[in-house]
């Protein structure tokens, strides 16, 4: 069966699965590291209504979006990955 859902009961599966795909190809990111880019990528509408909306109904005010998301984290990998090798314990 087949119908139309949303909600939290609909976006927290999807911000979930992203989250645990950023974890599995970028193992070394933290959970907050995580957090803090799936907020960060964000895609944000351009029209007045519905970033109102989202404003009013989200902490980013923004839709996630994976694509974003995965490019962010390999930007916090690398940069992560250049301090470790510029300070070695």
């Amino acid at each position: 069966n087949f119908g139309y859902l949303s909600g939290t009961s609909m976006s927290s599966p999807i911000v979930s699965h992203i989250a645990s795909l950023i974890r599995c190809y970028f193992p070394n990111l933290t959970a907050n590291e995580v957090k803090t880019i799936l907020m960060q990528s964000v895609w944000k509408p351009k029209d007045e209504l519905t970033q109102t909306l989202l404003n009013q109904t989200s902490k980013t005010g923004g839709i996630v979006n994976a694509y974003n998301a995965f490019v962010l984290a390999n930007e916090v990998q690398k940069k992560k990955t250049k301090k470790k090798k510029e300070f070695p314990i």
